[in-house]
């Protein structure tokens, strides 16, 4: 079991540079979903699908994903009908980090969330964000996808 350790930013637009980056697609819908508890979703991104389970928490919280096969994708997404979203990925080098930006589609275009994970939680505390982010969401249910999912 693996921990995901990562902090979340609101941003405005997209940077310059980012326009030299295909974004990939993706689709994901949420099979279980615990009060503040555990959740069970699917994935697919361009041709590749996925199932996770993710645990409590913000900052740093357990992660089990896997790799699956389409077959099973598309008999479980039909139990997703109404948690799903849509956004586009982007991916960028910042120094020695990698920025993820979500740009989504459907009830919340025009929002954009950037992340970062992190091998330790000293090094997520310690990350300096360039100058385009704007708010911290890290620790703000609000935006967290499952429930914007729903």
């Amino acid at each position: 079991m693996g921990w995901e350790i990562e902090r979340k930013f609101l941003i405005e637009r997209l940077p310059g540079d980012i326009t030299r980056t295909k974004p990939v697609s993706i689709i994901q819908g949420y099979l279980i979903l615990c009060r503040n508890g555990p959740e069970l979703r699917i994935r697919s991104i361009e041709k590749r699908y996925y199932l996770t389970i993710k645990g409590e928490g913000s900052l740093r919280r357990k992660e089990i994903e896997t790799e699956i096969t389409k077959a099973p994708f598309k008999s479980l997404w039909p139990h997703t009908v109404g948690k799903r979203i849509e956004k586009r990925r982007y991916s960028i080098n910042y120094g020695s980090q990698e920025i993820i930006i979500d740009e989504f589609a459907g009830k919340y275009t025009g929002l954009m969330i950037a992340e970062i994970e992190f091998p330790n939680e000293k090094q997520a505390l310690e990350f300096d964000p360039p100058p385009w982010f704007g708010k911290e969401i890290t620790h703000n249910s609000k935006y967290r996808n499952r429930n914007m999912a729903c």
